[in-house]
């Protein structure tokens, strides 16, 4: 498999897995699909996830929009909320490997992401979150349905 082939195998619906580490606190879990969708601009996609966020106290429903932007052998990740439309959150450059990482600055915390292709079915995300007031980590499993 060549990362072209994956970046352009996007479009579709994913399962998706996530755990979620607090510091001090038990994990927590996300589980739902994912939709990818070609928009009118080629190489440039709609992502929304939705689904159930579980923890030890609370099950809540849960989405969330960005645009999946493929150029060349790169991953743009943008903002898809009505205030940050378009607005970068990540750059992943596929040039070398399978792995790539960007970190995106908001205010003072860090957004620390790792994408890993696992296969044309397969995906896997991790984001560490660090601040004054955050320090989380979220471990995403994508599965092709």
């Amino acid at each position: 498999m060549t990362i072209p082939t994956f970046l352009t195998c996007l479009p579709g619906t994913w399962h998706l897995e996530r755990r979620i580490s607090v510091a001090g606190h038990e994990s927590s879990h996300f589980q739902g699909l994912a939709h990818i969708r070609p928009t009118d601009v080629r190489g440039t996609y709609s992502f929304h996830e939705e689904g159930s966020f579980v923890n030890e106290r609370v099950r809540q429903e849960a989405y969330r929009d960005y645009i999946y932007k493929v150029k060349g052998k790169t991953l743009e990740i943008l903002f898809a909320d009505p205030h940050r439309m378009g607005q970068p959150f990540v750059s992943l450059d596929f040039s070398h490997s399978i792995i790539a990482n960007d970190t995106h600055v908001c205010d003072q915390d860090i957004y620390a992401l790792v994408f890993e292709i696992i296969s044309t079915g397969e995906f896997h995300m991790e984001t560490i979150v660090s601040g004054p007031e955050k320090d989380y980590r979220l471990e995403t499993i994508y599965r092709r349905i």
